[in-house]
C-alpha cells in the first residue's frame, strides 16, 4: 500500500504540473487514499476479507462510479509447525519373500500371524505453495516401531559368524521381532475443504532390532536388519481421520541373508 501511495503521490505532482488552474486534492487513512483531478476522484482501499486480493481502485467522475479495478500480488508463504502428529496404525505383509543360501531349505519360518506397525510424527513443517495454501511442501521426523510374530516355534538368533539364523525349538512358544527406525519423510500434501491428499518419500534409520519368545523377557539382539530404510507413502484422509498405504523400498533385512522381502504396510492415521 505504501508503494502505491508513493507512486501516486508522484503521478499527482507530474499531472499538477500540466494542469496547474485545476484544484488537486489527497486526501489519506490508515486503509483508504483518494485523489481527485479535474473533478475526476480515484479511491484506493483495502480488502482485508480477501486473502488473494491487495488493493481495490475506484474511479469515479461528478460522485458517480465509473470504472473499479482490483490489484493482486503474491502473498508470503504460510508456515504452519506441528510438534507431534499423526499418528499411524498400520498392519504389515511380506512382499518378494524368497529364501536362498543359508535360508533356503529352512521352510517359510518368516512366516508371521500377525504384524503391527505404529509411527508418530513429530516436528513436521509444512510450507504453502500456491495463494489459497491448499497446495504444501512438508518435512519432519518419524519415529517407527514394528513387531513381527511369528507362527513358527522358533527365534531368529546371530550364530558365531554374526549372520541371523533361525533357531526351531518346539517346546518354546513362538516367537517375534521388533524393530525401531527414526527418520526423515518428505512429501507433498493437497488440503482442500477438510480433504487431504498427500505423498512423500521417506530415509529412516534404525535405532533398534531385537527378537524374544512371546510372554518372555529376554531379548535376543539381531544383526541382520537393515540399518537404512526407505519408504514411500500415500495418505487420503478427511479432517482428523485418513488411511494410508507405505511400501519399503529397501528389503526388512541385509543383503545376502537369505531372504530380499520388502513391508508393505496399510492402516489408518489419526491428524492432531
Amino acid at each position: 500500500m505504501k508503494k502505491i501511495i508513493a507512486f501516486v503521490c508522484m503521478a499527482t505532482a507530474a499531472l499538477a504540473g500540466f494542469a496547474q488552474d485545476e484544484q488537486v486534492e489527497i486526501n489519506t487513512s490508515d486503509d483508504k487514499f483518494s485523489m481527485s483531478i479535474a473533478g475526476f476522484k480515484i479511491d484506493f482501499e483495502s480488502d482485508g476479507d480477501r486473502h488473494d486480493v491487495d488493493t481495490i481502485f475506484n474511479v469515479s467522475s461528478n460522485g458517480k462510479s465509473d470504472k473499479s479495478f482490483t490489484v493482486t500480488r503474491k502473498r508470503a508463504a504460510h508456515v504452519n509447525f506441528d510438534l507431534i502428529g499423526p499418528f499411524y496404525f498400520g498392519w504389515n505383509s511380506l512382499v518378494g519373500s524368497n529364501y536362498y543360501g543359508d535360508w533356503a531349505g529352512q521352510g517359510d519360518f518368516l512366516r508371521h500371524s500377525s504384524a503391527f506397525s505404529f509411527s508418530m510424527d513429530f516436528c513436521r513443517v509444512s510450507t504453502s505453495l500456491n495463494y489459497c495454501g491448499s497446495l504444501r511442501f512438508t518435512v519432519g521426523a518419524r519415529w517407527t516401531l514394528t513387531t513381527y510374530k511369528y507362527m513358527n516355534h522358533m527365534i531368529l538368533a546371530d550364530n558365531p559368524l554374526g549372520n541371523p539364523m533361525p533357531v526351531f525349538n518346539s517346546e518354546r512358544p513362538a516367537s517375534k521381532l521388533r524393530t525401531s527406525y527414526v527418520g526423515f519423510p518428505v512429501g507433498l500434501s493437497y488440503n482442500k475443504y477438510g480433504f487431504r491428499l498427500r505423498a512423500t518419500i521417506s530415509a529412516e534409520w534404525l535405532t533398534n532390532s531385537y527378537a524374544r519368545f512371546i510372554d518372555e523377557d529376554d531379548k535376543f539382539p539381531i544383526s541382520g536388519v537393515n540399518n537404512f530404510r526407505s519408504a514411500v507413502e500415500l495418505i487420503i484422509g478427511y479432517r482428523g481421520i485418513g488411511g494410508y498405504v507405505s511400501y519399503c523400498i529397501t528389503p526388512i533385512f541385509n543383503e545376502g541373508c537369505g531372504n530380499d522381502a520388502h513391508a508393505l504396510t496399510a492402516g489408518f492415521l489419526i491428524f492432531m
